[in-house]
């Protein structure tokens, strides 16, 4: 039978009851409570009214932690590995001070936690900089402006127009047309920006699998668009490396070998 109590709650009224009526708790639940309440205020020194008091400090406790519906906020890695290593902290502190364990091993031992634990935060705090780099790339590329420029060229990607004819020798500043020299310099816009996330990945700069979800069609299509481009300008500088980064990464991606430089 729940515990009867008098001064508070009311005569006949069982603690139980009380906890289903204050704290919203399902009524199945207090056997529990009440044991654990019960167990703690009998193992507490001093008088009956003292445990009565912790009794009922632990009543309002859980009714924080036990509502009718639980909804549980998504956890951080970040602070589970420091609760985590607040407890084993805490462990170590414990049985150094009152366990007759080898100080000097129990002190080694929390030397090595505090190490991990400072080792996994300087990791963590490069892997959170990758990510933010990736969102930056990636807010940059839907912008409104930058978008503009990437309708623009969609015409190349989309092989309605040959890029070779905007890559030299067949084009020439003086004599194209504003289009073709408007369309040329978009396209190079493109391709500069597909090589900055290229070397972005490459240093390590960058998140790779944040942006390989997000890019990982729209590089390599673009790539083949402009390709034709690429090589004659290549081929017209004799300089191999044009847009090399950017061609490494496509053939990352793909697993597909593109041309080089003849």
């Amino acid at each position: 039978m729940p515990r009867q109590t008098r001064s508070s709650l009311g005569e006949g009224r069982s603690f139980g009851d009380f906890l289903a009526q204050f704290g919203n708790i399902h009524p199945s639940k207090t056997r529990t409570i009440i044991y654990g309440a019960r167990l703690f205020s009998s193992n507490t020194k001093g008088s009956n009214v003292f445990g009565r008091i912790v009794f009922y400090i632990f009543s309002i406790f859980c009714e924080t932690i036990m509502p009718k519906k639980i909804k549980i906020p998504p956890l951080s890695v970040v602070w589970v590995a420091t609760s985590l290593f607040a407890l084993v902290e805490a462990w170590f502190w414990w049985m150094y001070n009152y366990k007759w364990f080898d100080r000097e091993s129990i002190a080694f031992l929390a030397t090595i936690t505090a190490g991990a634990f400072a080792l996994f935060g300087y990791l963590k705090g490069i892997e959170e900089k990758r990510s933010g780099a990736a969102d930056k790339l990636i807010e940059r590329w839907n912008a409104p402006s930058f978008r503009a420029i990437i309708d623009a060229a969609r015409a190349i990607v989309e092989r309605d127009k040959d890029s070779s004819e905007l890559g030299r020798p067949k084009y020439s500043l003086k004599t194209a047309s504003a289009a073709d020299t408007a369309l040329r310099g978009n396209m190079q816009t493109v391709l500069g920006f597909f090589e900055e996330i290229a070397i972005s990945i490459f240093v390590k700069a960058a998140d790779e699998e944040k942006l390989k979800r997000f890019f990982e069609a729209v590089i390599p299509t673009g790539y083949d668009g402009f390709e034709a481009f690429i090589l004659a300008e290549r081929a017209m500088d004799k300089d191999p490396t044009i847009y090399k980064e950017c061609q490494r990464l496509v053939e990352r991606w793909t697993d597909v070998r593109r041309k080089d430089m003849p």
